[in-house]
């Protein structure tokens, strides 16, 4: 599938700019145009994608362009770095960009991307959002362990996670300065509380409660 847009790329580097049209020399495309600085996007109004190089621009600067740039409700913007990053894909997503990717990937790539945005879809590169994904999903597990821990009192909290981090019970007694008696109370009420019946169920109880659910309330 080719994409039919008109493009134009925010960047003062010639080899990036140099590497743009080569991937996309024979894709389809009208004239990628060029411009240097984001007041030049106000003679641009048909351009359906703008794609900005990252390292073109301070970082202090960058996020005031790409706001800029994806002013216009029609355009796509897209933002190529040189060294792609997590945190700054996650920030500048803030203004709405509907691709981050390497900008020296291949052609290929290249041409998936405006395809993609030509189509009104999102190009993100696959492996930072394979990471957001899996921070995201830490932060989840991290609501949830707090949520099944809700109704326990704060020692069988810490008892709980010890448990959890695959401590023994002769280890969690030392490090609390409890006996092992006194832990193996705690553990009762714990699984009585969470409605488990082991260890393991406990670790697994722990990571996939969510907020509200009746079995980590206390009974």
């Amino acid at each position: 599938m080719r994409p039919h847009v008109n493009v134009i790329a925010l960047s003062r580097s010639p080899s990036f700019e140099s590497h743009l049209l080569r991937a996309l020399e024979g894709a389809g495309l009208p004239a990628v145009s060029a411009a240097r600085d984001p007041e030049a996007l106000d003679r641009h109004e048909d351009a359906a994608v703008v794609l900005v190089h990252a390292r073109s621009f301070r970082d202090e600067d960058l996020e005031a362009v790409v706001a800029r740039a994806a002013n216009a409700r029609r355009r796509a913007v897209g933002v190529a770095a040189d060294v792609p990053r997590l945190e700054q894909m996650l920030e500048l997503s803030r203004h709405g960009i509907r691709a981050y990717f390497n900008s020296y990937m291949a052609d290929v790539h290249y041409r998936q991307m405006l395809a993609m945005l030509g189509a009104g879809q999102c190009w993100f590169a696959p492996q930072l959002l394979g990471h957001a994904l899996e921070a995201a999903r830490r932060q989840l597990d991290g609501a949830a362990d707090e949520a099944a821990l809700e109704g326990l009192t704060r020692r069988q909290q810490e008892i709980a996670r010890d448990v959890s981090s695959g401590l023994s019970n002769r280890q969690i007694a030392g490090a609390r300065g409890i006996s092992e008696r006194t832990v193996k109370t705690h553990l009762t009420h714990i699984f009585r509380k969470l409605g488990v019946t082991s260890r393991h169920a406990l670790g697994a109880r722990l990571r996939r409660a969510v907020p509200g659910d009746p079995a980590g309330k206390a009974s």
